[in-house]
């Protein structure tokens, strides 16, 4: 007799990357500043697509920055 297969669930990890950083003064998001040569989504990203439990992720950029954060996750 044979187990049934359970399938695992998905995992989606959602990186909230709204903010402006208007509070520091700056004119760029901060998750877009470069920190060792790469801006810090780019490192979040690294993270979450080296983790072996997170199947997608999800970025939630502010308005007039999703093109930045498109060509970091094209890379």
């Amino acid at each position: 007799m044979s187990v049934p297969h359970e399938a695992k669930p998905r995992t989606t990890a959602v990186v909230l990357a709204g903010g402006t950083g208007q509070r520091v003064g700056l004119s760029i998001p901060k998750q877009l500043l470069k920190i060792a040569g790469k801006a810090v989504i780019e490192h979040t990203l690294t993270i979450f697509q080296n983790a072996e439990d997170i199947d997608d992720v999800i970025v939630l950029m502010a308005p007039g920055f999703v093109p930045d954060v498109e060509k970091i996750v094209a890379k």
